[in-house]
């Protein structure tokens, strides 16, 4: 061993500890500046050693805390990675779903008209005939400058502050919410989600190998983290897809604190924050601690085919950035260059009064509407912010996965409940988008669903 590299013989040692039981499962070592004058040499060499322990799946890195002994089941190895086949009705309906995105119905944004789509073009044609080398630059780094400066700009009155280097624009909120899974965990590791949970982020797990723990409230999360032992936390406290809820900013602070206590990363989904009713931006859990991953994007209030979304990877930087260079590389540099203009000629907060003044119209039409003609005992979400209505149904109406079946058969949509959890806790309930506003058409396939769910309460 004498002859091994310094960093080498202090790994082994530690390692030695690990397999030996004298550092329990969990236990956070020593600082790099204990260990240091532990074997009398630099910081370097001791981070050398616990990068290799990393490397070995013995230790895993915590930003802003240290080193910690990976927990290991040693009566159920990790397995590798085996992506599960998809449940079959959920891929027929996930189908069906997209066959039917031009009602508007089964979506969670809003129709064209809302987003300020000429000024955007014009914009673009502008940039592009002053700025030609948008085009056919070379693209590279986290994004555009200008870009994330006003991200960082407007951040600061949500309570947020962000470091540049932090920052990297992606390909829309979902690879922000990738890369932030694939840096923080492995296959195998538990993920706490809420519930219900916007389908995709479900699906994203199952490909990557996470085991979903559903938790239904902070109050439920302490005892989650001591049972299930998670590697990350997924969260969007700003008006969930699909049930609208809002976090107060007191559950906000707790959901930090004990995620912190129990050193879970915490990865929030934001998509939805400025897309508020209320007379003030909510505040993100970002906001309550400096720790949580924030991902973002403008694909819910400037355009729905623009996408171009955001990460604040707090401490995770240098993992998210390669992964993303590995990935996509780099994220196309003119449409950021479109949004960065119109966030700082001051369009974009008056096109975001315009916006929300619109969907709370549609809003409280769509919930109307539906509370009129569907089965006494039906209740609607309220949310306060985003696209979605959260529908449940009476227990006697039945299963909303064989209603969907029913329904699209005669070109009715709307997302069935159940595709929103792991089980089938939510198989009485139903998403619909007020995005679209309560046109002739909408009404008309709001009613058509209305009496199909009432001649399945005649059969039940």
């Amino acid at each position: 061993m004498g002859r091994l590299p310094l960093y080498q013989q202090i790994a082994e040692q530690l390692r030695h500890a690990i397999e030996l039981g004298h550092v329990a499962p969990g236990a956070k070592l020593p600082s790099i500046r204990q260990l240091a004058a532990e074997y009398k040499t630099s910081a370097l060499t001791v981070m050398n050693a616990l990068r290799r322990l990393e490397d070995q799946l013995l230790v895993t890195a915590k930003p802003r805390s240290g080193y910690y002994v990976r927990r290991i089941d040693n009566k159920c190895p990790r397995q590798p990675m085996i992506h599960q086949p998809l449940n079959h009705n959920k891929q027929y309906h996930l189908q069906q779903l997209r066959l039917h995105e031009r009602s508007g119905l089964t979506l969670s944004n809003g129709h064209i008209d809302l987003y300020p789509v000429k000024r955007l073009s014009q914009i673009m044609r502008q940039q592009i005939y002053r700025h030609p080398e948008l085009l056919g630059g070379y693209v590279s780094g986290q994004g555009y400058s200008p870009l994330i400066e006003q991200i960082q700009r407007r951040a600061l009155a949500y309570g947020c502050s962000f470091e540049r280097t932090e920052l990297l624009i992606t390909h829309g909120g979902l690879e922000s919410l990738s890369l932030a899974l694939r840096a923080i965990t492995q296959p195998g590791d538990n993920i706490l989600v809420q519930t219900p949970t916007y389908f995709f982020m479900l699906e994203l797990a199952r490909e990557l190998g996470l085991n979903c723990i559903e938790i239904q409230s902070v109050e439920h999360l302490d005892q989650q983290c001591i049972t299930h032992h998670p590697t990350a936390l997924v969260y969007t406290a700003n008006f969930n897809n699909p049930d609208g809820a809002l976090l107060t900013d007191s559950d906000k602070q707790a959901l930090v604190t004990i995620a912190e206590r129990h050193h879970v990363a915490v990865i929030e989904d934001d998509v939805y924050g400025d897309v508020h009713f209320g007379r003030s931006r909510p505040r993100p859990l970002r906001a309550f601690s400096p720790h949580v991953i924030l991902c973002s994007s403008f694909t819910k209030t400037l355009a729905p085919g623009i996408r171009i979304g955001w990460i604040a990877a707090s401490g995770w930087q240098a993992q998210i950035a390669a992964l993303k260079h590995s990935m996509t590389k780099t994220t196309a540099i003119y449409p950021q260059a479109a949004i960065a203009e119109f966030l700082s000629n001051g369009g974009y907060d008056a096109h975001l009064r315009r916006l929300t003044s619109k969907l709370r119209e549609y809003r409280d039409k769509m919930r109307h509407t539906i509370l009129e003609h569907f089965p006494i005992g039906t209740q609607v979400s309220m949310p306060e912010g985003g696209y979605v209505l959260w529908v449940s149904l009476p227990n006697t109406a039945g299963s909303t996965r064989a209603l969907f079946e029913l329904a699209t058969s005669q070109s009715i949509s709307f997302v069935p409940g159940y595709l929103f959890s792991t089980d089938s806790r939510f198989d009485h309930c139903l998403r619909v988008n007020f995005g679209y506003g309560l046109t002739p058409q909408i009404e008309q396939q709001i009613q058509a669903l209305a009496a199909v769910i009432h001649s399945q309460l005649d059969v039940n």
